[in-house]
This record gives structure tokens, C-alpha cells and sequence, in this order.
């Protein structure tokens, strides 16, 4: 077995200027026909990090060998369990307590909720979709040209194809 030895600590201005430094270091203080070298071959000076993105199947051997970990090592799962519960469960946010809030239960709950929707994004969604010539009809570009979620567009588009109209969508009787 092989050990982790650290020989610098170095203050680069980059990747590329640490690994130039680093494939130097290599070829000065290793040969790789040494049969107690374990490199393979030394890393190019010019290699980097940047742009680079991890393969599909890379991700699911990943995905794949923490689920087993999780699932076997009971200490693994422990400190996973117990940072959740510490830090993920620690939000200041409060239910809203005032007065009118109360009504938001049941079928009212929805259209005061949607009450922010404007009527000129909801016509805009419904051309659109109405006029979509294939899959992508234009949701992205409809959210940005509007400053809303994409997911709000899905939930006017949800409600235009289930023939509802943004009056019945946005208003009831207890907001004026």
C-alpha cells in the first residue's frame, strides 16, 4: 500500500500553473518504469479541471456504491441521519400567524395563493400553448420575458388545458 505524502504546500494563480509545477515535480523525482511506481504515467503539464464534466456512468457507480454504503455501514447512515436532523431541521421560518390565514385551508387555498398571477402571462401561456408547433413550446423563454418560475407557467398551463379561466384561477370572494 501506498501513502498520501504532501512534499509542498504552493500558492498558485491557477490550476494549470499547479499542475505544471506538479508534472515537473514527477518527472525529476520519478521514473515510471520503476517498478515501485505506481503512476502509470505523470499527469500532462497543461491538464485542468475546467470545463470538465463527470460521465453518466460515472455518476451512477456513485450514486450506486453511497446507497450501498448507506445501506450497510450503520455509522455512515448515523451521521447522515443526525446531520440532517441538526442541520437541515434548524429554519427560523414560523407559519404565518395572522389573521386570514386560517381561510387558506381547503378549496380556497389555491386561488389565494395565485392571486399575484397577472392576466397578461396567463393570455401570453395560453397563445403559446395553444399555438405550440411541437414539445417545446417556448415555457423557459415565456418565464424569463415575464420574471416569473417556470413552474408557474406549469401551473397556469395546468389549469388553461383543464379549460379554466384566470378569473376562476385567481380570485374567490375573500380577497378584493
Amino acid at each position: 500500500m501506498f501513502e498520501k505524502q504532501i512534499v509542498a504546500y504552493l500558492w498558485c494563480d491557477s490550476h494549470a500553473e499547479a499542475y505544471q509545477i506538479e508534472s515537473e515535480w514527477q518527472k525529476l523525482s520519478y521514473c515510471v518504469k520503476d517498478v515501485n511506481c505506481l503512476n502509470k504515467v505523470f499527469s500532462p503539464a497543461d491538464w485542468t479541471f475546467e470545463g470538465r464534466k463527470h460521465r453518466q456512468s460515472s455518476k451512477e457507480k456513485t450514486r450506486k456504491t453511497l446507497q450501498d454504503l448507506f445501506e450497510k455501514d450503520k455509522q455512515y447512515r448515523g451521521r447522515l441521519v443526525n446531520h440532517a436532523k441538526e442541520k437541515l431541521g434548524k429554519s427560523k421560518h414560523k407559519r404565518n400567524p395572522s389573521v386570514g390565514t386560517a381561510v387558506m385551508s381547503g378549496p380556497n387555498k389555491r386561488q389565494y395563493m395565485r392571486r399575484h398571477w397577472r392576466k397578461e402571462v396567463w393570455d401570453d401561456v395560453k397563445e403559446k400553448w395553444e399555438n405550440r408547433t411541437g414539445y417545446h413550446w417556448g415555457k423557459t423563454g415565456l418565464a424569463r420575458k415575464h420574471g416569473e418560475s417556470v413552474k408557474t407557467v406549469e401551473n397556469m398551463l395546468e389549469l388553461i388545458i383543464a379549460d379554466i379561466d384566470w378569473h376562476s384561477a385567481t380570485h374567490w370572494e375573500g380577497v378584493s
